[in-house]
């Protein structure tokens, strides 16, 4: 697992209804991944129900703008984003991600390339 930086990230609002234990910092986040899964597809179903936030940074003064990139042991790999405040998960066919900007961009940044190199 790994954490990039992606500008224009908005982490989800927290309800005061919300179940406490299905709420996440952030930072917080890949211990709870860790521990808990250990395939992607498992990490899927749980995310599903979790609502992640983002705590202003004070050396930075302001929310630390990362996404997440998540590889497993079968070979597997995905993207986590947040996006105008909502969650996004993403298969990452490629496996590779860079700091900014949202997967799909990137895919089809790549297919771009793809093209070219058929022209």
């Amino acid at each position: 697992m790994s954490a990039l930086w992606l500008p224009g990230t908005e982490y989800e609002e927290v309800s005061p209804n919300s179940d406490s234990s299905n709420v996440s910092e952030l930072f917080d986040l890949p211990a709870w991944i860790l521990g808990n899964f250990d395939v992607l597809e498992s990490v899927k179903k749980g995310l599903e129900e979790m609502t992640i936030w983002g705590e202003s940074n004070e050396l930075l003064g302001e929310v630390s703008p990362l996404y997440l990139s998540l590889h497993d042991k079968c070979g597997g790999s995905m993207v986590v984003e947040f996006i105008d405040g909502e969650m996004n998960i993403y298969d990452n066919p490629n496996g590779v991600l860079t700091n900014a900007t949202e997967l799909p961009w990137h895919l089809e940044n790549l297919r771009n390339y793809a093209i070219s190199a058929r022209i």
